[in-house]
């Protein structure tokens, strides 16, 4: 899906093009892609997984508990085993850290900003980044205990790209870390606040009669944290990794813009020594990739095209390099107008970063700008 400034998605209303044959269609061609086709192949190289699968009359209650309509006596039973069933399923997959919670199409990231837990997170990981560049954060002051901050000696409207981009990259590793669960309870506030879940669980339900339900699970991963700048998007054509690029394409980060070669050149490692052997069924696929100080993670597979989001590519213009190569890798090289993202945020941003930000105006279009292409 593509990235917006504004949010991690646009807001999914569950439709799609086509007759309901081709909608159909497409949604088993997506369905081919699910985590529990392949996660047996991938499963050393991945986050401890289990799924709870969900039928028919499970999505129908589902549904009806999202959109809190009225449950009869019979469906009460019916929705806790529903909750008994992730519950065990979170208990037994947790990290030492928590759960995380997806359907087997989409994951609910696009609900982090409606927990009322996301605005403190966002208050530590300022505070985290903050403490680690004392000399660069001037509008915020980290209060004792390192967990909170305060208003700084710089007005908001005098901070610099340099300061708000350190600040937006808080803010991002602050929704990552608002997708970990603990419990049923945590995760049922995740999935019914995620347009990306309802839609989902709506075009499953949408499917014509004679093409048959789609099989769905709920999938309970692991969490397992890492910085977000060591998460990157590969394109495989022919089972050959032809691309890389940094996944959050929206933020600037040193260690990539600086070391590029430092990740694509594990990445590309891992790929050919682990990923290239195994018997994926697909071709084709875009990859993603965590690299942690000690290995390489496969975070998940999604089909390759438009469907999915390119990163610092683009689908049209740079085909012939996505499916021939040579090898290109593609990172953000300049900050991208941080304090008008970060002004986006402002209702769940902590009381110290909430005066009112000077819209900077956005980047200038030439894409090739404020990109590095290591080749």
């Amino acid at each position: 899906g593509t990235r917006m400034a504004t949010m991690f998605f646009s807001v999914d209303d569950g439709s799609l093009p086509g007759s309901p044959e081709e909608q159909a269609k497409i949604l088993a061609f997506w369905h081919e892609y699910n985590l529990d086709k392949y996660y047996d192949l991938i499963k050393p190289f991945t986050f401890r997984t289990t799924f709870v699968p969900l039928s028919t009359d499970d999505i129908l209650l589902l549904q009806r508990r999202f959109r809190d309509a009225p449950f009869t006596e019979e469906d009460i039973p019916k929705f806790m085993a529903i909750c008994d069933r992730l519950e065990q399923a979170i208990q037994e997959t947790k990290s030492e850290e928590g759960a995380f919670v997806r359907l087997s199409t989409r994951s609910p990231k696009d609900a982090v900003d409606k927990l009322a837990t996301t605005k403190s997170i966002i208050e530590q990981e300022v505070a985290r980044i903050a403490a680690a560049h004392p000399d660069r954060c001037s509008a915020v002051k980290v209060n004792e205990g390192g967990d909170s901050i305060s208003r700084g000696t710089l007005p908001w409207d005098q901070v610099g790209e340099d300061e708000a981009n350190l600040y937006y990259i808080a803010v991002k590793m602050a929704f990552f870390r608002a997708m970990k669960v603990d419990d049923v309870k945590q995760a049922m506030q995740l999935l019914m606040n995620s347009s990306r879940t309802i839609s989902d669980f709506r075009r499953i339900m949408a499917l014509p009669s004679s093409f048959g339900p789609l099989p769905i699970n709920l999938v309970v991963r692991e969490f397992i944290s890492f910085p977000v700048h060591c998460e990157f998007r590969g394109f495989v054509h022919d089972r050959r990794l032809t691309a890389l690029t940094q996944y959050y394409t929206d933020c600037y980060f040193e260690e990539v813009h600086h070391h590029p070669e430092a990740f694509s050149d594990r990445i590309r490692a891992f790929f050919e020594s682990m990923v290239q052997p195994l018997a994926l069924p697909f071709e084709h696929y875009i990859i993603d990739f965590a690299v942690a100080p000690d290995r390489v993670w496969i975070v998940e597979i999604n089909p390759f095209g438009e469907s999915t989001g390119c990163g610092l590519f683009n689908w049209k213009e740079d085909k012939d390099v996505l499916e021939n190569g040579p090898f290109q890798m593609r990172v953000v090289t300049t900050t991208s107008a941080p304090k008008a993202r970060l002004s986006v945020w402002k209702p769940i941003l902590p009381d110290a970063m909430t005066d009112t930000p000077t819209e900077v105006p956005p980047p200038q279009s030439n894409k090739d700008k404020d990109k590095c292409i290591i080749s």
